[in-house]
């Protein structure tokens, strides 16, 4: 095995905000989704007091959803929440959000990354939550060198949303009411990090910071350690 199969690449994403009562939010991938890849949706809604009860697909891909379910500083501001999917299945894939009871006001954020081992995946996690211009999680370090560093924010208000230092934006929907975005950052080196943003003003914020190792030699004998059926397709 080479000590890396596939290169970690950002492949595709797309976003929506749904600004009516409702209790399910269904957004497409623009292109068909790749084999083996890695699906994540962040979901930012209002008002926090509801949560998200299922996250499917279309292709019958199965999701698994962060145990860090976040609340903006303010009481009843926005809350948020990482689903990810590892291993998708190939083709064109409608993922579906649902609530517990309806919502007035959520953005969706849907992405596809390759080079992301297809079991144990994700490695560690940390969150934020407050009121300030500067969105900003807690502290984590990193146990490989090579990883998908995946940060999403969501914002109480109307504001600009600009990606923290070192971090690519890759989708945004701010000036809306919730605000919020997605971005990341491909690791080479096994050191602490953090997930951040900027706000051109001050407003209730909550943050989730997801790091996912990318397919080493290492990784995928470890994958296979845990399912002997398990093989990456390179």
């Amino acid at each position: 095995l080479s000590d890396e199969l596939m290169p970690l690449l950002y492949i595709q994403g797309s976003s929506r905000r749904i600004t009516t009562v409702h209790t399910v939010n269904t957004i497409t991938f623009p292109s068909a989704t790749n084999t083996a890849n890695l699906l994540n949706v962040y979901t930012v809604w209002r008002p926090a007091t509801q949560t998200i009860s299922a996250v499917s697909d279309n292709a019958t891909n199965v999701w698994t959803g962060s145990t860090q379910l976040v609340t903006g500083g303010a009481a009843g501001s926005v809350r948020s929440q990482l689903f990810f999917q590892q291993g998708a299945s190939a083709g064109a894939t409608i993922v579906s959000v649902a609530f517990s009871q309806a919502v007035s006001n959520d953005c969706c954020f849907i992405s596809e990354h390759s080079g992301v081992v297809g079991i144990g995946a994700l490695d560690v996690i940390a969150v934020g939550s407050g009121a300030s211009a500067a969105p900003l999680t807690s502290s984590i370090t990193i146990n490989q060198a090579e990883e998908l560093l995946y940060c999403g924010v969501g914002v109480g208000g109307a504001v600009t949303v600009t990606s923290g230092g070192g971090f690519t934006s890759r989708l945004i929907i701010d000036g809306t009411n919730p605000s919020g975005g997605m971005e990341d950052q491909f690791s080479t080196v096994a050191q602490a990090f953090t997930g951040g943003w900027t706000l051109s003003v001050s407003d209730t914020w909550s943050c989730i910071f997801a790091t996912f190792k990318a397919a080493t030699a290492a990784a995928v004998v470890a994958a296979a350690a845990v399912d002997e059926s398990y093989v990456m397709v390179a």
